[in-house]
């Protein structure tokens, strides 16, 4: 495990450097900018957290990776923003979390970028599976594409752990085209489970590494091209 938790880190900081480099992070800031104290949904290595307190928000960072919160504590303080943000190795669909997310520490947005696992597949499903199904995913939808249904199973929580908070939620999400309210029928869906009466949609064409970087699927199919084209499609609950 700790051998699979390197490898991703490694893999994630090439790519979220490069994200912070074409400044798509400070896009993403900017739909939540009034907001001063931010939940963060999957820091990785820590250039999504460097970009929100860049700009003037104290973070509470969370990874379920050990390696990922390491460098992502480096970068922060070798920045000199050590005092701006913290760190949790935190799972946040363990029994418990979300509770103990919204209870002990206060916030007033969450936000969950770029989802992904670093997890193989039959990790994810002796790992997760249960807990998909409990979800109310079916083994058919789990096998056909386990992938996608741990990061639909991950958004949920950030939706549930906002919502109980009572704060506004940011999601983005690399997909391969643009998503609108006109074509949404997978977050409008989620806006109405947890209550929330307002939902804004925001897209941006973008390149993604993949070569050197996390591996990027489109149709299933491994991208191994050094640039990916891709699209940040961004959706705020409020």
């Amino acid at each position: 495990m700790v051998e699979i938790q390197t490898q991703y880190a490694e893999q994630w900081d090439k790519s979220s450097e490069f994200f912070y480099s074409k400044g798509y992070y400070q896009w993403m800031e900017k739909m939540i900018a009034e907001y001063e104290t931010i939940l963060e949904i999957g820091c990785g290595c820590g250039y999504s957290t460097l970009s929100l307190v860049k700009t003037g928000h104290r973070v509470l960072a969370i990874d379920k990776n050990p390696v990922c919160i390491d460098m992502a504590c480096n970068l922060i303080k070798k920045s000199g923003y050590e005092d701006a943000a913290a760190f949790l190795e935190l799972d946040i669909s363990q029994p418990g979390a979300i509770e103990e997310l919204a209870t002990q520490f206060q916030y007033d947005a969450v936000i969950c970028w770029n989802m992904g696992s670093y997890y193989e597949i039959n990790e994810l499903r002796n790992i997760y599976a249960p807990r998909m199904i409990e979800y109310g995913l079916t083994p058919e939808q789990i096998n056909s594409n386990i992938t996608s249904s741990y990061c639909e199973y991950i958004i949920w929580n950030s939706c549930k752990v906002a919502a109980l908070k009572g704060v506004p939620l940011q999601i983005v999400d690399r997909n391969e085209e643009e998503i609108s309210g006109e074509n949404d029928g997978y977050y409008s869906l989620l806006g109405r489970e947890f209550g929330y009466d307002r939902i804004e949609y925001n897209s941006k064409a973008g390149e993604s590494i993949s070569g050197e970087g996390v591996k990027l699927l489109k149709k299933g199919k491994i991208q191994d091209e050094a640039i990916v084209p891709i699209v940040f499609n961004m959706v705020l609950f409020s």
